[in-house]
């Protein structure tokens, strides 16, 4: 349940006949939970944590969808590289969309450049416009802003302007960048 979507008005409106069972509540959120949902309707929900899928499994997703002519990419007869699939399948963050995403773009690529296999080259050109992991509210946040803040109180470091790009590409309120507030 996305706070865009439910007011707290309306989840303490649904919390009553969530209690007597006559509604059952179904979301799925990138955001945190316990920061979308109100506490005394999360204690009535059962939560379910989707873990990110092995990089094992993403290239067997990959392939699936590279063979399967009809759900799939399979008609388009493109094959792709050990390599390139290594590379997909460890820069996904164990997302099946992400990969799937980039693996129709790296399709196009390779089709416009005449080519029947996706290079290394052709994913990494797919990638470009890759999301990066990120919820505003959440965990991930934290994580960001709290690297952020220990490459620059370390001294030079070799990741700073990484971590720095990764931060404002992040979408990091600026106030938070620059004075420290959570």
């Amino acid at each position: 349940m996305k706070s865009t979507a439910s007011t707290r008005a309306q989840q303490d409106a649904f919390l009553p006949h969530v209690e007597k069972g006559l509604i059952t509540l179904i979301g799925a959120t990138t955001e945190n939970p316990s920061f979308e949902v109100n506490a005394a309707l999360l204690s009535r929900c059962k939560v379910l944590t989707l873990k990110a899928l092995s990089p094992d499994d993403i290239r067997e997703i990959v392939k699936r969808a590279l063979t399967d002519e009809t759900n799939g990419l399979g008609a388009r007869g493109v094959a792709i590289s050990e390599n390139a699939l290594t590379i997909l399948a460890e820069s996904s963050y164990g997302d099946a969309r992400r990969s799937l995403s980039t693996l129709e773009a790296a399709v196009d690529l390779a089709e416009e450049a005449g080519l029947r296999e996706i290079t290394a080259e052709i994913v990494s050109e797919a990638q470009q416009k890759k999301q990066l992991l990120y919820d505003k509210a959440g965990e991930e946040h934290y994580n960001v802003i709290s690297r952020f803040y220990q490459e620059f109180t370390r001294g030079p470091t070799p990741t700073r302007p990484f971590i720095g790009w990764r931060a404002c590409w992040s979408r990091e309120k600026i106030r938070c960048l620059s004075y420290g507030e959570w």
